[in-house]
């Protein structure tokens, strides 16, 4: 599904219900080579969590786009966690990429390693999350209704 024309477009793949009337939908790309941050693994003050909800959201959507996105929490953009990446593995989820990508769960073991998706279906690892050059593959949550209205 194409979404996001603002400044380009983004196709975004359903991988998901998530909750009453919401489904998850992952970009199919990489829209950025970044670090997670350069020095916290916290999602919540995350300057990748900064960046996806500030100026991503502000330039990838536009006004009547932004009101169709239903906040995940706090953010209206966001990374997989490993619970979802692995639910979205086991229902089929394509890689899209051979490169790696951000999820937002820190490592419990270690306060500087933040879990980085790998490009093998169902893989995960954890990378400092200082580490430069590691993909971002946003997620958004739309309603089901989306669905039914713009692609049904």
């Amino acid at each position: 599904m194409n979404f996001g024309s603002k400044t380009t477009k983004l196709t975004w793949t359903k991988c998901f219900h998530y909750g009453p009337l919401k489904d998850l939908y992952l970009c199919d790309s990489i829209v950025k080579m970044s670090c997670f941050d350069k020095k916290s693994n916290i999602w919540e003050t995350s300057e990748l969590r900064r960046w996806l909800n500030g100026e991503f959201y502000k330039e990838a959507f536009s006004d009547y786009e932004k009101r169709m996105i239903e906040k995940n929490r706090e953010d209206f953009v966001f990374l997989l966690s490993i619970e979802d990446f692995k639910k979205a593995s086991n229902l089929g989820l394509k890689s899209f990429t051979v490169d790696r990508w951000w999820l937002k769960d820190s490592n419990p073991k270690d306060n500087n390693s933040t879990a980085t998706a790998g490009s093998v279906i169902g893989s995960y690892y954890y990378v400092y999350s200082d580490t430069e050059h590691i993909g971002v593959r946003p997620a958004i949550l739309l309603s089901s209704l989306f669905d039914q209205k713009f692609c049904g």
